[in-house]
């Protein structure tokens, strides 16, 4: 009876492990690689020139920089995540807020982040809505995001962009 419930105990051990183990590590730093990118016509400032990810289990942090209008490097906020896929929220140029949330999608092998910015004055009335799916390449040296922005003012921009980061 013993050798039974510590052979049950052993398998249910080695499910558990196996099924964490194959979900992708995107831990470490990576830098953007613009040839291999696929901008679409956007500048390059509007997505991470370098990111560092930590990933634990059930969280995510990303600290990551940018570069402005005439290529300098500008830091952006860092920030953690759970990856239950609940939002949390943030302050955005004094007059946004920002509800982001990270999960992982139903394989487990990709996460995907969404973003929604609404005016302070206005909540109930979204102004962008951005989704970016992140994977790694087979080899796990390069973290690909696809990013689908949807602006919902006036103006109806709307863009896609397949950025393509080297594992540093």
């Amino acid at each position: 009876m013993k050798i039974k419930s510590l052979a049950t105990l052993s398998l249910v051990l080695l499910s558990t492990i196996k099924a964490f183990a194959q979900q992708p590590d995107y831990s470490g730093s990576w830098g953007l690689n613009t040839q291999k990118s696929d901008f679409g016509g956007v500048p390059l400032f509007v997505m991470f020139n370098r990111i560092t990810i930590g990933l634990k289990k059930d969280s995510i942090y990303l600290n990551g920089t940018t570069v402005d209008q005439n290529g300098n490097p500008t830091p952006a906020a860092a920030t953690n995540y759970s990856l239950d896929g609940k939002p949390s929220e943030r302050l955005f140029q004094d007059t946004m807020k920002i509800a982001s949330s990270c999960q992982w999608s139903a394989d487990k092998k990709a996460i995907v982040k969404t973003q929604s910015y609404t005016s302070i004055n206005h909540p109930e009335q979204p102004l962008i809505k951005i989704k970016e799916t992140w994977r790694l390449s087979d080899d796990g040296r390069e973290l690909i995001i696809e990013r689908n922005f949807q602006s919902l003012n006036s103006r109806q921009v709307s863009y896609k962009i397949n950025a393509i980061f080297d594992r540093q």
